[in-house]
């Protein structure tokens, strides 16, 4: 009976072995609050593009955007630009934008990668 099952559990080993390791586990997107401020951002500011990081493929520029802080006395905070490498299968940034809401205010829509 011991020779069995040690036979058993060698088979399941080398079974699971030859599956390989289980795939990662679904990506989670955590979708944040929206949130409504009482006007539109400042005007958006000039930058200045850098050539893309050197020997590293699929590097796409993120535009710089304003952040609402709501804190006195810039409410307004200015998020930098920056290169970042595109998922597998996504060639394009859709930047985010601040849209105005029928109520009145201003809320924000996150970018997303596109093919």
């Amino acid at each position: 009976m011991m020779r069995r099952l040690a036979f058993l559990v060698s088979a399941l080993a080398m079974l699971a072995a030859c599956e390989g390791p289980p795939p990662p586990p679904p990506a989670v997107v955590v979708q944040q609050p929206a949130v409504m401020v009482p006007g539109p951002p400042p005007p958006a500011q000039a930058e200045l593009v850098p050539p893309p990081p050197a020997g590293i493929a699929g590097m796409v520029w993120k535009p710089g955007h304003w952040r609402w802080t709501g804190q006195s006395p810039q409410p307004w905070q200015w998020v930098s630009g920056r290169y970042e490498q595109a998922p597998a299968g996504q060639r394009v940034w859709v930047p985010g934008r601040w849209v105005q809401a029928p109520s009145g205010g201003w809320t924000w829509v996150e970018g997303h990668w596109a093919a």
